[in-house]
């Protein structure tokens, strides 16, 4: 099927929304971050989906739950606690259509959610619902939220404690993708965990901080 009448009103559409505004805080304190809320994204772009007949929909997803082990020092009581990071990871589709021609276009988002309960699921889904219509739409708020989490303002977030495994042998895990810190060919873990918390002020693998470096320095 052709999506001539579909991709004319999707452009029109990107070239009529406006600029995203910061109205979500998040977290508390110096550790707070000013986001952009699912509100602000569907107040924006529903006015013209109605004028322009389009409408969209979740079509099918992929989703991932993480439960990973580590241990958390409480640098004002001291100790240490073993405790689990819950973390929801989801892939999601969704379909745009024109109700006019009937012609169709499928998008991806994805999304992560950390919660120790039951939200999860919803928290990975709202994000990866937002980062499908921002980004097929070009919809942008200035600084790139993806790259700052509300513990990393101002490095106030004390490094993250490291597993450990049976035998003694420290494990660290990337605090983007949520997967082992591995050696790459170029950097041991050490080397890694040095410039990602010098740089970003937490744990990251060579992967991700090359991501958040190109996401930075976009014209290098």
């Amino acid at each position: 099927m052709e999506t001539t009448k579909l991709y004319k009103k999707m452009y029109d559409i990107m070239c009529e929304v406006e600029s995203l505004e910061k109205d979500k805080t998040v977290g508390t304190g110096n550790s707070s971050y000013q986001a952009v809320s699912e509100k602000e994204v569907l107040n924006k772009i529903k006015p013209l989906f109605k004028k322009h007949k389009l409408i969209i929909f979740p079509i099918d997803g992929e989703i991932e739950d993480l439960a990973l082990p580590y241990i958390k020092t409480d640098k004002y009581k001291g100790g240490e606690e073993h405790t689990i990071r819950a973390i929801t990871k989801l892939k999601a589709m969704y379909r745009i259509v024109d109700i006019e021609s009937g012609e169709s276009q499928d998008i991806v988002g994805f999304g992560n959610g950390a919660d120790t309960q039951d939200k999860g699921a919803g928290k990975a889904f709202t994000y990866s619902y937002k980062s499908a219509i921002c980004k097929s739409f070009m919809m942008f708020s200035g600084e790139d939220t993806d790259n700052t989490h509300s513990d990393d303002i101002y490095g106030t977030k004390e490094p993250t404690p490291p597993e450990v495994s049976p035998d003694g042998e420290k494990i660290y895990w990337c605090e983007d993708c949520a997967g082992e810190i591995l050696p790459t060919s170029k950097s041991t873990i050490e080397v890694l965990l040095a410039k990602s918390q010098k740089y970003y002020q937490v744990n990251l693998c060579g992967k991700c901080a090359n991501k958040r470096y190109k996401a930075d320095h976009p014209d290098v």
